[in-house]
């Protein structure tokens, strides 16, 4: 397998992994929707069991919900910051392959002229005799 063919084959890992982690973003933030549709299932629950409890005098106070809810969103937000992190790794390991591969495919090259140069000036200096 030639180096472009690596290359070739590294890019399209890459790019498949790029989908997966977008595909991971996308049940990340669906995640977060759910886990913010339960936590106000909840709150609402434990609101009517609390005004039940105590017939009506208790009110949960907007920093007590906000609470409840950066404690669900913390982590998602963790995780997605670290994707992003990875995404972010990526792109730049693409670029640093591409540019290594193009430097050596041109080293390459240049040795395949000087054979060439080689052969053409032995082969006038042959016809010159």
């Amino acid at each position: 397998m030639t180096l472009l063919e690596q290359l070739v084959a590294m890019v399209a890992s890459l790019q498949t992994l790029q989908t997966q982690v977008a595909e991971m973003q996308t049940k990340l933030v669906d995640a977060e929707a759910a886990l913010a549709e339960t936590a106000k299932a909840k709150y609402d629950e434990g609101f009517a069991a609390g005004v039940a409890s105590v017939g009506g005098d208790k009110i949960y106070s907007e920093e007590e919900l906000q609470a409840k809810i950066l404690e669900v969103k913390e982590p998602l937000e963790k995780k997605i910051a670290e994707l992003e992190v990875v995404v972010g790794g990526i792109d730049q390991l693409v670029a640093d392959k591409v540019t290594e591969a193009m430097a050596s495919y041109k080293a390459e090259l240049l040795e395949k002229v000087k054979v060439i140069d080689a052969i053409e000036d032995e082969a006038m200096a042959e016809l010159l005799k």
